[in-house]
């Protein structure tokens, strides 16, 4: 019995330094309701791949947020570096983009001059962009539309 637990503790602390070593992080958005590590990238940069796990959407009727939680579904954009981003929802969810694959261009220019951050351009959508190195969030909601926020997940 001491032997058993004796490797269950050196194994938890091998992967508790490899994610340390590797940037393994739990995400910035709390309140999850399923655990979505994220890794490290750079905060100028969308290529990589990303899980979808929160859509905020702001009612002007009633004055109510609705949060929606997707952190326990697979919904996955992965950008590439020629310019094209790949929607994986699995048919789970066609939020704005139904599962294929579609252009975007990304800019560390603000996307209005009142605005910080970077703008994303999917297909036809333009997004205020923010990118911290493990999480990201579309916000859109100064033009009245959602917040998507997304963690880095490779």
């Amino acid at each position: 019995m001491k032997q058993s637990n004796s490797f269950k503790f050196i194994l938890f602390s091998a992967i508790l330094f490899a994610c340390s070593m590797t940037g393994c992080q739990e995400t910035e958005f709390p309140n999850l309701k399923c655990r979505v590590k994220s890794v490290s990238g750079p905060v100028d940069d969308v290529v990589g791949k990303w899980k979808l796990v929160q859509r905020e959407d702001f009612n002007m009727q009633s004055g109510k947020i609705t949060r929606t939680d997707y952190s326990c579904k697979n919904i996955i954009y992965y950008f590439t570096n020629d310019g094209i981003v790949r929607v994986e929802n699995h048919g789970e969810l066609a939020l704005l983009f139904k599962d294929g694959e579609y252009e975007y261009t990304f800019s560390t220019t603000p996307f209005h001059e009142t605005m910080e951050g970077n703008t994303l351009k999917m297909g036809v959508s333009s997004w205020p962009c923010y990118i911290q190195p493990g999480n990201m969030v579309l916000d859109a909601s100064p033009l009245d539309g959602e917040i998507l926020r997304f963690v880095r997940v490779e």
